[in-house]
């Protein structure tokens, strides 16, 4: 049997336990037909998951390399059944690969680990497998090396996957608790958290602080510091984001080792070609050269790489906190139905990873021509010795933009100084924007129109030279968009990167899971089957720094409803007469206003409800000092 057989031979084991743990699972529905067995399995919760990250982590590594093992698989097959050849290996990986999500997110704790483990443990026996045949062959190459190097990521990622299902077994022991409940809809500690610092009255001054009048998102905006680099104890990274991140890089790391193959196989033979290909001569120090600028531009693009997955998950915060804030209007955002958000949605994970390969290989590219490109030139410059002349023709070629640049900050002197109105205050950032000498400024503008010709054509090269750098740069990236506001649309990675967004926000808005979790309390507690004093209160009362109560949200007793039951009457009938004005004329008030100025009365008596209300309409006095628009 081959060894890339073994793979189709692990659909067995993996079928095996996937029966197990769906006759585990009970349906909803139909549960008279085998007692509601078997039912359906979740690989991992998508929507509002934020536990088991690290080992969901680790077996996407192991995903990683099934899919590239797979793949890789050469058959003579027609091009045009190459799309449902793919397909027919994605459907393979991902039964494979569904036993280890499967035990991670299953309820019976104990038993999908070890489930989880024997898996693992056999699958780590066929990654062995391989290295060991290439090890033993009489011919060891640079194809060997990489092979050998590449089943280390997955190996690990088998060991720490082993290592955390056996603590899981061991903790399942020591509490003899087997089973953990899920509890759908339930508010998350960190949600909890949030809600309790929204409604704080006084922010954590040594780490949160902003100015008045100024939100904490805005603040981010503006705050590089506060946006990057500092930790939010009231929000918590997403199941899926985190494992998305794990497992960008490792795509990293196998794409890293396949470059260094690439350059470590630059040789002799390989310059031969390009000699042969260029019809010029190639040297032992062009081989040099080359090698040189292919691992600085890798180092480069490994770097800016991991860059983009923190500035990624960093900007995910940050957009998500301005949703659960309301501001949607700030988000650069295309008109997206929710049949396509929740489709675009589903397609964020493949895009991120797709996009990120193809944004790596790019740089990749881009940096080893221009550094082979300056490297070349440096080299033939030395070697001919024309350093003096070389110099002399650079400068040459620097005088036109700099001239340009000269003039663009001269036009911009004279704007300033002679053109603008002086501030109005002192303390004014910026003069208005009104003209001061209106016949000079005619005057420079027509001569504007003339001598900004030159200066268009060096902003134009240096606009499309930006253009191509940010765009290359920008490749791998799914919450920045290269295309224009209004083209948003055609965008298909930033309408993913949206769409996840609003899912979310949809499913994990902390002010709407607290809330729908103390429904659920209140209506448990009145409940004349449970237990008031086993509910938890949802959210701590919580104490500002000098010592007054500023939150406290807890289980309502009956006792305690009957005691506000009057102030949220009065709630209603304010909430009601703002919304509809022609029940205001009906109230009793308005009604004894009325008879007594027919019967010719002024006084009203003290006791009467229009004395009461002093004449004043509610209606009005809620429009003028109540908000209602946290309702």
């Amino acid at each position: 049997m081959a060894l890339d057989e073994s793979h189709h031979f692990m659909l067995i084991p993996a079928l095996f336990i996937l029966a197990v743990l769906a006759f585990l699972e009970k349906r909803q529905r139909r549960v008279d037909i085998c007692r509601g067995r078997p039912g359906l399995i979740v690989a991992i919760p998508w929507l509002d998951s934020y536990e088991n990250r690290f080992p969901y982590s680790v077996i996407f590594g192991i995903v990683l390399a099934l899919l590239l093992q797979l793949l890789s698989e050469t058959k003579n097959i027609p091009f045009y059944v190459i799309a449902l050849y793919l397909q027919a290996q994605a459907l393979e990986v991902c039964l494979l690969c569904f036993p280890f999500f499967a035990c991670i997110s299953s309820t019976y704790r104990a038993l999908g680990a070890v489930l989880c483990v024997v898996y693992s443990i056999i699958w780590s026996f066929v990654f062995i497998g391989k290295p060991l045949i290439q090890m033993t062959d009489a011919e060891y190459n640079n194809t060997t090396a990489l092979v050998i190097v590449t089943e280390v990521s997955p190996l690990l990622c088998h060991v720490a996957l082993i290592v955390y299902c056996l603590y899981i077994v061991y903790r399942c022991v020591h509490t003899k608790n087997y089973y953990t409940k899920r509890q759908l809809g339930d508010a998350k500690p960190h949600q909890m958290a949030h809600v309790q610092w929204v409604l704080r009255k006084s922010k954590d001054k040594a780490v949160l602080c902003y100015g008045s009048g100024e939100t904490f998102v805005s603040h981010m905006r503006k705050s590089k510091r506060l946006r990057l680099f500092t930790s939010l104890p009231f929000f918590k990274y997403p199941t899926k984001i985190c494992a998305l991140a794990f497992f960008q890089l490792c795509v990293i790391y196998l794409i890293t080792l396949v470059f260094i193959f690439l350059i470590v196989s630059v040789n002799s033979p390989f310059l031969n070609f390009l000699s042969e290909l260029f019809q010029t001569k190639l040297f032992k120090d062009q081989e040099i050269i080359l090698k040189s600028s292919m691992a600085a531009s890798l180092v480069v693009t490994d770097i800016i790489t991991v860059l983009h997955i923190f500035m990624t998950l960093r900007n995910y915060r940050y957009h998500t906190l301005k949703l659960y804030q309301g501001e949607i209007h700030n988000l650069q955002q295309p008109y997206i139905s929710t049949t396509e958000a929740l489709h675009q949605n589903m397609r964020f994970a493949g895009n991120q990873l797709a996009f990120m390969l193809w944004g790596m290989i790019l740089l990749f590219v881009i940096f080893t021509l221009t550094t082979l490109a300056v490297a070349e030139i440096i080299y033939y410059i030395k070697k001919k010795d024309l350093w003096a002349e070389k110099v002399k023709q650079f400068f040459i070629a620097l005088c036109f933009p700099l001239t340009m640049l000269v003039l663009n900050y001269i036009q911009r002197f004279v704007c300033r100084r002679f053109l603008l109105q002086g501030k109005i205050s002192t303390t004014d950032k910026h003069s208005p924007l009104n003209v001061n000498n209106r016949k000079f400024y005619e005057l420079f503008h027509y001569y504007s129109l003339f001598s900004n010709f030159g200066i268009g054509l060096f902003s134009c090269l240096r606009r499309v030279l930006w253009s191509a750098a940010l765009g290359a740069m920008s490749m791998g990236r799914l919450d920045r968009s290269i295309f224009p506001r209004d083209m948003l649309s055609y965008d298909s990675g930033y309408l993913a990167y949206v769409s996840m967004l609003y899912v979310d926000n949809a499913h994990n808005n902390p002010s709407m899971r607290v809330f729908i979790h103390l429904i659920n309390v209140n209506r448990k507690s009145r409940s004349p089957t449970s237990e008031t004093s086993q509910l938890p209160p949802v959210l701590a009362s919580d104490v500002s720094q000098d010592g007054a109560t500023v939150c406290e949200i807890s289980s309502v007793s009956l006792e305690e409803d009957k005691k506000t039951r009057l102030a949220r009457i009065r709630w209603f009938l304010a909430y009601t007469l703002f919304h509809n004005p022609q029940l205001r004329g009906l109230r009793k008030n308005k009604l004894t206003k009325s008879l007594l100025v027919t019967n010719g009365l002024t006084q009203f008596p003290d006791t009467s409800a229009a004395a009461r209300y002093n004449l004043q309409d509610l209606g009005g006095e809620i429009s003028q000092d109540t908000n209602l628009s946290a309702v």
